[in-house]
């Protein structure tokens, strides 16, 4: 939701992502047809070939959108993360509150597992 090759894109540092898909973008408009020749191979979709967005853009249910095709689908992806994200929070914030799920890093709930058995095993003296 926040990594992975779908994340919610940004411009952070040398990673321009944002800046990559409009360039992407724009370029995709660009004609490549020698001077004084008609532009064939449309239509073109901005979207195309998009390093950072999903190749199924799904702007259905998101209200609010500019009405630009890679805006849109960059403001639906993100917030549909941010949806889901926001789910699991919930689903595990609830857990924790009902006393179903512990929360623990995994090397102390291994070493809390084990204890027990190790100060049996030196109590014994086996």
């Amino acid at each position: 939701m926040l990594f992975g090759q779908f994340q919610i894109p940004v411009n952070m540092g040398g990673d321009l992502q944002i800046s990559t898909m409009y360039l992407v973008a724009r370029n995709t408009y660009t004609c490549t047809s020698p001077i004084g020749t008609p532009c064939d191979g449309g239509p073109y979709d901005p979207r195309s070939n998009q390093p950072h967005l999903e190749p199924v853009c799904d702007i259905t249910g998101v209200a609010g959108l500019p009405g630009d095709p890679v805006g849109d689908c960059l403001i639906a992806s993100a917030i549909k993360r941010l949806d889901a994200l926001s789910g699991r929070y919930r689903h595990y914030s609830q857990e924790l509150a009902d006393g179903v799920y512990v929360e623990q890093l995994p090397w102390i709930e291994t070493t809390m597992t084990a204890l027990p058995v190790v100060d049996r095993f030196v109590r014994t003296g086996a």
